[in-house]
């Protein structure tokens, strides 16, 4: 029997390390160990690190094919106008309460000026997203008072 070097079980595996993929990474990622058992949200984070830093050194050595990001056109964004992004607030208000509202309206504006800097929208699309009203008052409001104050309020008009 003759040993095997390295090169040559690479040579002998290059047909399967060329069909991994990010598809096979999302597969194994979706998996579940056991009947009704699941893996720990933590055990899921390590492993994806773990397997992109494998495809990253695989893919650096030429082992593995690069990963093929798909781009789409940002004529669509060119489309948007005023009165939508007005409408897509709108739509958020229904679901979302003022604090998450506000991070919402932020990235959506931050995303908005990003898209001007890059001549892929008007100029106006930035300033016309409406600020989220969310107004607190301290201490609250009472919202009765006692007879005796509001009879000592009386007394004290002129």
């Amino acid at each position: 029997m003759h040993a095997l070097t390295f090169d040559g079980w690479l040579e002998k595996r290059w047909v399967v390390l060329v069909d991994v993929g990010q598809t096979q990474v999302e597969r194994y990622q979706h998996r579940s160990r056991r009947r009704h058992q699941r893996i720990r949200t933590e055990t899921r984070h390590r492993e994806w690190c773990d397997v992109t830093r494998l495809l990253q050194f695989l893919r650096g050595h030429g082992l593995c094919p690069t990963i093929r990001v798909e781009t789409t056109a940002a004529d669509d964004l060119r489309a948007l106008r005023v009165h939508d992004v007005i409408a897509f607030v709108q739509r958020q208000t229904k679901r979302l309460q003022p604090p998450a509202l506000k991070c919402v309206v932020n990235a959506l504006r931050s995303f908005l000026r990003c898209a001007q800097h890059r001549g892929e929208v008007a100029t106006t699309l930035a300033a016309a997203v409406p600020a989220v009203a969310a107004w607190a008052t301290t201490p609250a409001l009472p919202k009765a008072i006692s007879p005796e104050h509001a009879q000592r309020a009386i007394d004290s008009c002129n």
